[in-house]
């Protein structure tokens, strides 16, 4: 979002800032009085804003401190250990407080910790009238914490808690900017912690697991229904197809694949078809008596599916040639494939000419 809106809670008011993220001016501010006793005010309908980001800044007056040793400086570690230093120390123990903490100081002889602790109890009223507003901080921190943190050094830490000096309300508000940037107490922790963000992406995620569901489930009813349209066309094309067969072979009786008995049927046509198609072997004999038997004798005719291959014998090649000319008037395309001299002093021919067919 492109604003925030800082809450700052003192002792007798309650500041709040509507300030642009970026260039961290002011947009809008106000300050509401608190009434003695009050923790917050009753009516925060002037603070609302939809379409900001809320942090909240507690005063120093509702937080305890303490400063402990620790021997390791990683802050996962401190927390972890923490509980059980406080439980001796405190009423309750750590159960009844909200706690966080920042390293003071590191040295080779351990690190000195600064523990800051709110009442359970007083973090969940705040919460809870916040919420009734719509108002959920993404963070939680302090302003006089942050301000006793930066101007400490060494030892002088204690003093800065014990007073903490009453600031300016520019100077709170520039120490909340950093504190949003880089928090060095945030008490939004265990079953407090800020999960609004984490909320909305899951409820994202799930919306778009939802959507996703729903789309794979039209998808796979309109695979379903397609399959079932292409099976009744597959059944029906099947039955045309063996009503076709039926028709065609009557006389046969069993049918199981009729694709395959259908090629089966043509192969054996294939292997009939030189006895029903081919040269007319009547026809050409009649053609051949066309030609003229002047000095011509024709010794050998043979007739296959395509070719008629005639050997003779003429008084000379020209006959031949006239012999050729006359067959291609009544068969197709001839040839003289084969002369040669005879003893008689003639020419033995060969010719070979496309045939008739039926």
């Amino acid at each position: 979002m492109g604003t925030i809106t800082l809450l700052d809670l003192t002792s007798d008011t309650l500041a709040f800032y509507r300030l642009d993220r970026d260039k961290g001016g002011s947009l809008a501010q106000g300050r509401i009085p608190l009434g003695p006793g009050e923790l917050l005010p009753a009516d925060l309908s002037q603070v609302v804003s939809g379409d900001a980001d809320y942090y909240l800044s507690i005063p120093g007056s509702l937080l305890n401190f303490r400063i402990m040793e620790m021997p390791f400086p990683d802050l996962k570690k401190v927390r972890e250990l923490i509980p059980f230093e406080l439980d001796g120390l405190i009423l309750g123990g750590s159960a009844s407080i909200v706690f966080d903490v920042h390293i003071l100081e590191s040295g080779s002889g351990g690190h000195r910790v600064l523990v800051a602790y709110i009442a359970r109890p007083v973090l969940k009223d705040i919460l809870e009238r916040l919420r009734q507003f719509s108002i959920d901080p993404k963070a939680i921190i302090s302003a006089d914490l942050a301000h006793a943190v930066s101007s400490s050094a060494g030892k002088k830490i204690a003093g800065l808690l014990l007073e903490q000096p009453r600031l300016s309300d520019e100077a709170r508000v520039g120490l909340c900017l950093k504190e949003i940037k880089t928090p060095t107490f945030n008490f939004r922790r265990d079953e407090f912690a800020y999960k609004a963000d984490d909320e909305r992406q899951q409820k994202a995620l799930r919306t778009a697991a939802v959507l996703a569901l729903l789309i794979l489930v039209v998808f796979l009813a309109d695979v379903t229904a397609t399959m079932f349209a292409l099976n009744r066309e597959n059944s029906a094309l099947r039955q045309n197809i063996r009503k076709t067969y039926q028709a065609v072979f009557p006389e046969e009786k069993k049918i199981t694949d009729e694709v395959y008995q259908m090629k089966a049927h043509l192969k054996v046509l294939k292997e009939k078809e030189t006895a029903f198609v081919g040269i007319s072997a009547l026809q050409t004999l009649l053609d051949l008596t066309r030609i003229s038997r002047e000095g011509i004798s024709l010794n050998d005719i043979t007739i296959d599916r395509d070719l008629v291959v005639i050997k003779g014998e003429c008084p000379s090649l020209s006959d031949a040639q006239k012999i050729k000319t006359e067959l291609e008037t009544f068969l197709g395309e001839a040839n003289i494939s084969d002369t040669k001299p005879s003893d008689q002093n003639r020419t033995q021919f060969t010719i070979s000419a496309k045939g008739r067919k039926i």
